[in-house]
């Protein structure tokens, strides 16, 4: 089994569409793996055990950052659901399209047709046991392909945010130097994953004032990258 490729799966706390987040700064970390993230912003744990399934059989690390269970993730198949997620002003554009299906991630939608899914049809206490059989079965999956695997969630990220609300910040995603030290201290750890670029970076993250949704994000990332590659090249 190759263990050099590495599969993190998460909504909108991996997609790093504020700014870099604990899948991207895995990646600038080990640069040695093949560092492959699977999310969606606001996506719920439908849209994401479905992602895993047809990468099924799978061979590499895991990671999989379990999203809030009463999210409702919509295959699109006709006209009146492409209008319903088209008048959503806020989740409006969290479409996905992947196999030739186009996902609507519906968040915590407010439109009529979401809120009567979540109180009429899957109410709070079988989205968690969905949640729940989703777990056994993936955990079943990897640990018969004897992959290493690390299972988080949203939930346990914010509960470890609470020793420095300063660093985790008020935007809706905690900040980068927030899932650095979140990835560095919790994730990395659990999988026996080691880097000698953690010190380096860390500092760099500091050095840096990020704006969420900083038109040159990607731009300032990249240069960070090209000196943590620089310098473990002298």
């Amino acid at each position: 089994m190759s263990t050099n490729k590495i599969y993190c799966f998460g909504d909108g706390y991996a997609s790093g569409h504020i700014w870099p987040e604990w899948p991207q700064i895995l990646e600038a970390l080990l640069p040695t793996y093949e560092v492959t993230t699977i999310s969606g912003i606001g996506a719920g744990p439908e849209y994401l055990v479905t992602q895993f399934s047809r990468l099924l059989p799978i061979e590499g690390i895991v990671i999989f950052q379990w999203p809030l269970e009463n999210r409702f993730d919509k295959i699109i198949q006709d006209r009146h659901w492409e209008q319903v997620a088209a008048s959503d002003p806020v989740y409006y554009s969290n479409l996905y399209k992947d196999n030739n299906e186009t996902w609507w991630l519906s968040s915590a939608s407010n439109v009529e047709e979401v809120k009567q899914y979540h109180s009429n049809f899957v109410q709070t206490q079988q989205a968690k046991v969905r949640l729940a059989v989703y777990q056994r079965l993936i955990k079943e999956i990897l640990e018969k392909s004897n992959c290493p695997y690390f299972f988080t969630s949203n939930f346990e990220q914010e509960y470890y945010n609470q020793k420095d609300l300063e660093i985790r910040g008020e935007e809706i995603q905690p900040s980068t130097l927030s899932h650095f030290y979140f990835l560095t201290k919790i994730i990395m750890p659990a999988l026996k994953l080691n880097s000698d670029k953690i010190n380096l970076l860390e500092h760099l993250i500091k050095l840096q004032t990020w704006v969420p949704f900083d038109p040159n994000r990607q731009e300032i990332w990249n240069k960070i990258k090209c000196q943590l590659k620089n310098n473990s090249d002298k």
